[in-house]
């Protein structure tokens, strides 16, 4: 039995020996191999260690690794630098255990290789913000280079207030190039940072004080009124006892004066000082004042001047036409002005306690007051009238100023001055005078009288260009109605403003552009001081609307247009209406014009408030005069009048070659003059013009119709 243990035992022995043995060996090879070592049946291969300019490795340079043996490797970073990772610069077959790791192996299984260590800068998160008074570029977040300065700039948003200073409220290590500069950088070397820009108001320097006079010695208390943000206040009270620090500060006066008192605020958005001239009185300063008698009067004029002044004085300046020399050291002095103008006396008395200068601008008027009064050749005549006027005012004159039309425009400043009047009218003159002693007008109503052709109000009293224009006079006073947005005014003869537009006299009746849309072949009638207008209405697809002003601003009939209301309706005719034209006999309108709803021919219709259709058309209460299409062709450049009931109309006739033709409304159905129009007879014939006839107006007088054209046949005369 102890034989066999003693074997058993011997034969383990050797089996660990072994063991032991080939894991010794294993150890050294790999030993050997990562080294670089040349061991026997191990290929070797030249790895080669690069970095970039912001770091370095370990090991650095070539060196000969085992073949799938791992090597260790380190990188390490330059200051203010990161390891970012290994890459392959050449060869093939290069495994990292991690690329990203600063310390890592690397391991070769194709052939010699190099392999390099990448760095970056360190960057840092920025945040910008402000404080609410302004804003900054840039703002919000953004990264940054660890050590790179980065520009900033901060711009003033609220009135009143300018930049500060720059402020950190987060991290540290930030670094501004001028933390009280609007445009500056700033630098992170330790981590993320929040700044802010601070902005504050501008400081404004003002103060008073309780008591401005007194004998010494005068103890005041002054009182800081300034405004802003102020972090310190610097008083200085003219009397050279140095400066005060305290916002309110309470000081002495000890010896008579008239002192000066500065008061300079300073605080972080800058420096402001106000001062106060001769703001304390102390003691019996003197004050200069004087008198004179008389102050005006014809040339040569003697005046005496009184001493008024106040406190203890030693001497007196006059200066008695204010040209800088003393004219005399009298305390109450007599001079005589012997030229005829306006001057300025000063006063300087001066004392133990200061000098004070007392100043009365434009104080003697010398010189006799000016009277205007003028004369004109000739004060009537046909236009245009050339009028000499010749000024034949008295007294010292400086100036003239005419105006030759009563405008409030100064025409001329001549003394003679001629001037010609273009217009007929009967025009209102005035000249005014100025001299040393005043002023004087001299107005000489309706005094030019010239015969012609005249514009009422002035020439081109509109705001804007004009079409279709149509003209009526009620009672002497004119009123005009214009396109392209229908306008009607009245003149007033009122120069001032009292509707939003000042047009020489002209006033809008209602309000400027009272239709919905554009307006063509506009026709005003004023009937009993009412302004009735027709039209071509484009807001109503080209159909005749008629409009009346009531004067009733509240909307009735579905528009409002200031105080206008539509005759009926908008749009009242059944189609297109071309060249409306409107007359009004005893409050009841007439409109006339080509309906293209009726092959162009002229059509004419009267309202009479009849709702129920009666003629073959339903226009909320227009009805046909006689039928529809009277003409027996187109009928170009309608004009309607209706004279004591009786409606006539006048057209181009296009059955007629284009001449004019004139209708009458008789009411005979029967047919008596070659047609048979509904009640519609000629007056005369049909086209009876000797060419074509453009451009017609009609009007009756007394029963008897005129009508006027251009005329073709005569050069369109």
């Amino acid at each position: 039995m102890k034989y066999k243990v003693k074997k058993k035992v011997s034969k383990n022995s050797s089996l660990i020996f072994t063991v032991v043995a080939i894991l010794i060996i294993t150890f050294i090879l790999l030993i050997a191999c990562t080294s670089g070592a040349d061991l026997p049946g191990i290929t070797q291969y030249t790895l080669t260690l690069t970095s970039d300019i912001n770091g370095t490795t370990n090991p650095t340079g070539a060196m000969q690794v085992g073949r799938d043996f791992e090597t260790n490797i380190v990188a390490i970073p330059n200051e203010t630098y990161s390891f970012v990772n290994w890459t392959v610069t050449t060869g093939t077959g290069v495994t990292f255990n991690n690329s990203y790791s600063a310390s890592t192996t690397v391991t070769l299984r194709g052939g010699d290789a190099t392999i390099q260590a990448n760095f970056s800068q360190n960057s840092y998160q920025l945040t910008v913000t402000d404080d609410g008074y302004g804003t900054t570029t840039p703002l919000g977040n953004i990264n940054v280079v660890d050590g790179v300065p980065t520009d900033i700039s901060a711009e003033v948003t609220d009135a009143g207030y300018v930049f500060g200073w720059w402020s950190v409220e987060i991290g540290e290590g930030v670094e501004f190039g001028d933390e009280t500069a609007a445009q500056t950088t700033v630098t992170l070397t330790a981590g993320d940072a929040e700044i802010r820009a601070n902005f504050a108001i501008i400081p404004i320097a003002d103060f008073e004080a309780d008591i401005l006079t007194g004998d010494d010695p005068l103890v005041v208390q002054f009182t800081d009124l300034s405004t802003g943000d102020i972090s310190s206040w610097a008083w200085d009270f003219g009397d050279g006892s140095g400066q005060s620090v305290e916002q309110n500060p309470s000081h002495t006066y000890n010896s008579p004066g008239n002192y000066t008192v500065g008061l300079m605020v300073v605080g972080p958005s800058g420096t402001d000082t106000e001062e106060k001239v001769k703001y304390i009185n102390v003691g019996g300063v003197p004050v200069a004042d004087f008198s004179a008698d008389p102050k005006e009067g014809d040339d040569p004029l003697t005046v005496q001047f009184s001493d008024l002044s106040t406190g203890d004085i030693w001497s007196w300046e006059w200066d008695f036409d204010n040209d800088g020399t003393v004219d005399s050291y009298d305390q109450n002095p007599q001079y005589i002005y012997y030229t005829s103008d306006i001057y300025t006396v000063s006063l300087t008395v001066t004392g133990p306690t200061g000098s004070d200068v007392e100043i009365k601008w434009d104080y003697i008027i010398a010189g006799e007051a000016p009277v205007a009064d003028f004369s004109a050749t000739p004060v009537s005549g046909d236009s245009p009238l050339e009028v000499q006027f010749t000024d034949q005012s008295t007294g010292d004159i400086w100036s003239r100023e005419w105006d030759f039309d009563d405008d409030g425009a100064v025409d001329s400043t001549e003394r003679d001055p001629l001037y010609t009047y273009n217009y007929g009218g009967d025009y209102t003159i005035r000249l005014s005078v100025t001299g040393p002693a005043g002023t004087d007008d001299e107005v000489k109503t309706d005094y030019i009288s010239s015969t012609g052709w005249g514009p009422v109000g002035g020439v081109g009293f509109s705001e804007r260009d004009t079409f279709y224009t149509s003209l009526s006079v009620y009672n002497g006073t004119p009123y005009v109605a214009v396109g392209f947005m229908l306008t009607v005014m009245k003149y007033t003869g009122n120069m001032t403003e009292t509707d939003g537009q000042d047009n020489d006299g002209w006033e809008y009746v209602g309000g400027a552009g009272i239709s919905d849309g554009g307006t063509y072949w506009i026709s005003l009638s004023v009937y009993n001081g009412t302004p009735y207008v027709a039209y071509q209405d484009v807001a109503n697809s080209d159909r005749a609307t008629v409009m009346e002003y009531t004067g009733n601003m509240t909307e009735t009939d579905g528009q409002d247009n200031d105080g206008w209301e539509y005759v009926g309706a908008a749009g009242i005719s059944d189609g297109w209406a071309y060249y409306t034209s409107l007359s009004v006999y005893n409050g009841t309108p007439y409109v006339a014009y080509l309906d293209v709803a009726n092959s162009g021919r002229a059509m004419v219709m009267e309202y009479t408030g009849n709702m129920t259709e009666t003629d073959g058309q339903d226009n909320d209460g227009w009805e046909y005069v006689g039928g529809a299409g009277i003409s027996d062709g187109g009928a170009y450049y309608t004009s309607l009048y209706v004279y004591n009931g009786t409606p006539y109309v006048a057209y181009q006739d296009g059955a007629n070659s284009n001449r004019a033709t004139v209708m009458e409304y008789t009411g005979n159905m029967t047919e008596t003059d070659g047609q048979n129009n509904d009640g519609w007879e000629y007056v005369g014939a049909a086209g009876f013009s000797d060419g074509q006839a453009n451009w017609i107006s009609l009007s009756v007088y007394n029963g008897t119709p005129y009508v006027a054209y251009q005329d073709g046949a005569n050069s369109n005369r």
